[in-house]
């Protein structure tokens, strides 16, 4: 069954905050921080994502695109990041900013890919 989940691109400068994943699923793929919606309320969903794995709020976030993914479609928001990040170290085993050209030689997931392509000039 198809998931439909949501991310947050979160800029720093010119850097990207990225999160590798812990999950048996997807463990060591670095990808943009978010997971599963449990309800149609996308942005409402988001902000929970990003409050549960990194431990922060996003300020102002903004639907930005919808990446069909093998999984089911993923839905992106750009936002800044308010507070100190605190991963949850189950979902999360690390995280870090990257530059663009430093992003796109990471193992990143095939939706993380395309959004790194999409927002690589905002």
């Amino acid at each position: 069954m198809d998931k439909i989940r949501v991310r947050a691109v979160i800029r720093k400068g010119n850097k990207f905050l990225l999160v590798k994943s812990n999950e048996e699923h997807n463990k060591g793929v670095w990808q943009f921080a978010g997971g599963n919606a449990e309800s149609e309320d996308f942005l409402k969903e988001v902000k929970r994502e990003i409050k549960e794995e990194l431990g922060a709020e996003l300020t102002n976030p903004k639907y930005a695109f919808t990446i069909k993914g093998r999984r089911g479609n993923v839905h992106y928001f750009t936002s800044k990041l308010k507070g100190k990040i605190k991963i949850d170290k189950n979902e999360i085993a690390d995280y870090g900013w990257f530059n663009y050209n430093s992003a796109k030689n990471l193992s990143l997931s095939n939706t993380a890919k395309q959004a790194l392509e999409k927002c690589k000039n905002s």
